[in-house]
């Protein structure tokens, strides 16, 4: 039972050993989802990668969910969460190797995963269709410090089977901005706390890392952060899900946030 303290949201269990132990031993880029690499190409050649894919890691055998690319001094990274990908880790999509966890934040919720061969292209999984298949928004802004207020509308992507059942989204409102969040400080993370509609559950395990956003148009979305927990104010199923705004992980571990191209 979900009591009121907060809750991580890595999954972990032997299924997953076995998909990360099958992609480990076949030296082959499998075909999965377009969401996370594209068809089996050949090593030389870069793989296009998008946000909001699901991944298993080496190292504590978790699931968790990517939420944004970013770029720095030439390398590609994908920002998740640090309690689904532990420094040191190889990150598995449904494609094969993604790359490994080369930082992490220390007073933050946040990792980034250093890209092997893929390139990431400035798209986000914000949901699945009916038929199974994932719906992208390109990445048209994203939060910069002081942009997110209480009352404002926010939704979250994840990977977990749940979540991926109910349209692979979840929505609510934010309900709190702490005061911290006004300025970076290297030693104190910032972490904004939404609420979603209705008494619905907020996240399940699996969904750790994935991305906090807003729709500004057709297709086209605002990136605000890294989802990373979620809480019950009456000890019930979690309404609370709390984020680290992407302007805080930026500010700590540094790079450029990767846009679609006009």
């Amino acid at each position: 039972m979900i009591v009121a303290g907060v809750q991580r949201l890595g999954a972990r269990f032997l299924a997953i050993r076995v998909v990360l132990a099958a992609l480990i031993l076949v030296p082959v880029v499998v075909a999965g989802p377009a969401s996370i690499a594209r068809a089996a190409q050949p090593d030389d050649l870069p793989v296009e990668v998008s946000a909001g894919g699901g991944f298993v890691n080496s190292s504590s055998y978790e699931a968790g969910s990517y939420a944004f690319s970013v770029q720095r001094d030439g390398t590609a990274y994908l920002v998740t969460a640090r309690h689904v990908a532990p420094r040191g880790a190889l990150v598995y999509g449904s494609g094969g190797l993604l790359g490994g966890t080369s930082e992490v934040s220390r007073s933050r919720d946040a990792a980034y995963v250093r890209l092997d061969r893929a390139v990431p292209v400035g798209v986000v999984q914000i949901a699945t269709s009916d038929t199974g298949a994932p719906v992208t928004a390109a990445v048209d802004d994203v939060a910069s410090r002081g942009t997110i207020e209480v009352g404002q509308r926010v939704c979250h992507s994840g990977y977990a089977e749940s979540t991926q059942d109910a349209g692979g989204f979840v929505c609510g409102d934010v309900v709190d901005v702490p005061r911290v969040c006004r300025a970076y400080e290297a030693d104190t993370g910032c972490e904004i706390t939404m609420r979603s509609d209705e008494g619905q559950r907020v996240g399940w395990l699996g969904d750790s890392g994935g991305p906090v956003w807003q729709s500004v148009g057709s297709g086209r979305i605002r990136l605000l952060g890294v989802f990373t927990s979620v809480s019950s104010p009456t000890g019930g199923p979690p309404t609370r899900g709390h984020f680290v705004p992407a302007f805080d992980v930026l500010d700590d571990l540094g790079g450029t946030p990767v846009r679609a191209s006009s």
